[in-house]
């Protein structure tokens, strides 16, 4: 079935690699309407059917008009969401599943702030794989309290990765949600005097550690090596790790780098389960 996300990218993708192409229709495969019927679809904006003799607007025109909120064959500003005209980019779009009530006042709304989570999670290497030339979706879903501030809990779907993001929108902060449900934030930097003049033998690097897909063990630490074990949904890879002999901080296994902060973060490059793991807090 479709969602907003598929038919955003689809018809972002077609436009754009078909310059000539500037409307896009969608019908069903006897050219009848678009049905949605599940409620992670359209269906659950209040919006039953997608016609057939209209252009695809986009989600943002179709979330404004559902359940009956306005005509889709008007196109009175009134109407149009309120992040209507908002440059996202060139390949990021945005929704809303979850509604919002009241105004933030002097605070980010929900897509501004969307928008300053998606960058933020490119500079911190959390849009895996990311490209310019991939379509992305952040779309808000929750309105949750973390670490006592009230925050905009996003989705963030393309470029075949998936993962979940929050603001806090009233001290700025952002967080990435890692396995076991636990938020961590992307702003904060690591002390970085954790990592001058200390010896091998004394680095931290034992402990559980959590990225947005896999669970890292580090155990057995001797100032030289330290065995590991990442965990896959049920399947996991245990090996050793030597470290480099110049620098404590960082050791390898394979094609695998791993790097720590000296307090909280391990960032695993080369292999499959390259991401950047943060310290389990249970």
């Amino acid at each position: 079935s479709l969602n907003w996300f598929m038919m955003d990218s689809m018809a972002a993708t077609i436009k754009k690699n078909i310059p000539e192409v500037t409307e896009v229709y969608y019908s069903g495969e006897n050219g009848e309407p678009v049905v949605f019927p599940n409620p992670e679809d359209m269906a659950a904006q209040g919006l039953r059917e997608l016609p057939v003799d209209s252009p695809y607007a986009g989600s943002a025109f179709y979330v404004a008009h559902a359940g009956g909120q306005g005509d889709m064959e008007d196109d009175d500003s009134d109407d149009l969401a309120y992040w209507n005209g908002f440059d996202f980019g060139p390949n990021l779009t945005y929704a809303e599943e979850h509604q919002l009530q009241g105004d933030p006042g002097d605070y980010l709304n929900a897509a501004e702030a969307a928008k300053l989570t998606f960058d933020l999670a490119k500079i911190e290497g959390q849009i895996s794989d990311y490209s310019d030339d991939s379509e992305y979706a952040m779309t808000l879903t929750d309105l949750a309290e973390i670490d006592g501030q009230e925050s905009y809990v996003y989705r963030c779907e393309g470029g075949g990765m998936g993962a979940t993001f929050a603001y806090a929108y009233q001290v700025g902060r952002v967080y990435v949600q890692v396995q076991g449900g636990q938020w961590v934030r992307l702003d904060e930097g690591s002390p970085k005097g954790n990592r001058d003049g200390r010896e091998p033998a004394k680095v931290n690097w034992p402990g559980k550690y959590n990225s947005i897909d896999f669970v890292l063990e580090v155990a057995n630490y001797d100032g030289k090596s330290f065995s590991f074990m990442i965990d896959d949904v049920g399947e996991s890879m245990s090996a050793a790790a030597e470290l480099d002999p110049n620098d404590p901080y960082s050791a390898k296994f394979g094609d695998m780098v791993f790097v720590f902060d000296g307090a909280d973060t391990v960032t695993v490059t080369g292999g499959q389960y390259a991401q950047i793991y943060y310290r389990s807090q249970n």
